[in-house]
């Protein structure tokens, strides 16, 4: 995985796990293995790696197939309030840029032209207001316009 996931081409989303109640060898590797994908730097490859506490080696696949699906599909959701906070009021770019990235993204990895949602919009136009970055409203109305070109 070391030597194949920094030549990756094409998104993808790789995804482990294990837990404190693991079997040991098999904890210790996942996590080694962690270690060493972990400083890989390719922009197509998305990692992520959870250490549960609780499940055995025989249920920790009921947290993890469900953890990894989230993660695949949180560019698809709504704009959230971690989101919000998390990423895109510590933006230091556009957040306008941000937001037609994040359906770009979406039509890339599922071939869906998903329409920007209202409530997206607004999520971008209250970050714009909190940091004061008013330069942005322009762009914001512009893609609104190509957007929603019949909302008003």
């Amino acid at each position: 995985m070391s030597e194949k996931l920094p030549k990756i081409e094409s998104k993808v989303f790789y995804y482990l796990a294990t837990s404190d109640n693991d079997v040991k060898f098999i904890k210790e590797e996942t996590e080694a293995l962690n270690t060493i994908i972990s400083g890989i730097d390719n922009k197509n490859v998305s990692l992520s790696f959870d250490k549960f506490e609780g499940p055995s080696h025989y249920t920790l696949p009921a947290y993890a197939i469900s953890k990894a699906l989230e993660n695949i599909f949180f560019v698809f959701q709504p704009i959230s309030k971690k989101e919000y906070k998390e990423s895109i009021l510590k933006l230091e770019s556009s957040p306008v840029d941000y937001l037609i990235q994040k359906y770009q993204t979406i039509e890339d990895l599922f071939g869906i032209d998903k329409p920007v949602l209202i409530n997206d919009f607004r999520a971008i136009a209250t970050a714009i207001e909190k940091t004061e970055k008013f330069e942005y409203f322009e762009a914001l109305g512009e893609l609104a316009n190509k957007e929603l070109p019949n909302l008003y």
